[in-house]
């Protein structure tokens, strides 16, 4: 990573999210503060840049990110309440989603809201939440498929490829497949939950040699996921296994983007730490102040002036 230069602001609007609503607000007051990248569900990034180009946002200087999420991955869950609920209303007040809603005197999951952060069932003491995987894979597939038959500006700057599963060979197997039929900036996005960190190495390293076989002349961004969707957690400790991560693989040669956890303190400790990842992917803390035009301005500003 060169010094001097502005790191990636990159905005997460959530894989999980479909609340295009909410996902237009949120976009569009970071891009009026000039974030650098905007990532979002495959389903939602074409009304998405619609809605800004309407608003006279310049979408030129920003990088649309679509993500998929091989099965397994923790971006691929919903959750759902269950007949054990006791309607404390502890899981609605918690969800920084606000997608646990009142429907006929139960509490129910707005499953276009929702994005999987398991918030409520942590806070939840009666067993009244479930956890479930949603399969989307094969259609997301199609859809990047699809993408060589639009016009150029209908197509995403980068595809995101979450990767957190067990198995090496299965990831491989499936990111050579996506490599095939998806010719552009690339992002893996990688946990350390299965993986001792010299494994998670070899497989990063493995799948720059895949992504150079077929799209050597692109990007190839490497997102170090943290603590992933964490309901938008405001404490420093949110932050360490991000930059445990980090500190753990910084001196390879990729441009490392830290996420999962992330939030206002992260600058902070980056500099106390002496760490200086490419950019920045900020979700669930984004999200949540989003409401706040000033706050988001500072935020964005404080992101920029890491380097300076």
């Amino acid at each position: 990573m060169s010094k001097g230069i502005y790191p990636l602001f990159k905005l997460i609007l959530g894989l999980g999210n479909k609340d295009i609503e909410q996902i237009n607000k949120t976009a569009l007051i970071y891009a009026k503060n000039n974030i650098q990248m905007i990532d979002c569900a495959l389903s939602v990034f074409e009304p998405l840049k619609s809605f800004l180009i309407q608003n006279n946002i310049d979408v030129s200087k920003i990088k649309f990110c679509t993500s998929i999420a091989l099965l397994g991955d923790v971006h691929n869950k919903k959750a759902k309440i269950n007949k054990n609920c006791k309607r404390c209303n502890k899981c609605k007040d918690i969800c920084s989603q606000k997608a646990i809603e009142n429907f006929n005197n139960e509490l129910k999951v707005n499953t276009i809201k929702c994005c999987g952060c398991r918030a409520c069932e942590k806070v939840c003491k009666n067993n009244a939440v479930d956890i479930y995987e949603i399969n989307t894979y094969d259609d997301d597939l199609e859809q990047i498929k699809s993408f060589k038959k639009n016009c150029s500006n209908l197509i995403p700057d980068v595809l995101e490829v979450h990767l957190s599963i067990k198995k090496r060979k299965k990831i491989l197997k499936e990111f050579e497949q996506i490599l095939k039929i998806f010719r552009g900036d690339i992002s893996i996005c990688l946990s350390r939950k299965y993986f001792g960190i010299e494994k998670a190495i070899k497989i990063i390293n493995e799948l720059k040699e895949l992504f150079d076989k077929y799209n050597k002349n692109s990007e190839f961004y490497v997102q170090l996921d943290g603590s992933s969707i964490n309901n938008a957690n405001s404490e420093y400790k949110s932050n360490l296994e991000a930059l445990a991560f980090l500190s753990s693989v910084e001196n390879l040669p990729y441009k490392f983007i830290i996420s999962g956890g992330i939030n206002d303190k992260i600058i902070e400790l980056c500099k106390l730490l002496n760490l200086k990842p490419y950019g920045f992917a900020f979700g669930s803390w984004a999200r949540k102040i989003a409401h706040d035009e000033e706050l988001v301005r500072k935020f964005v500003n404080d992101t920029a002036e890491f380097y300076a």
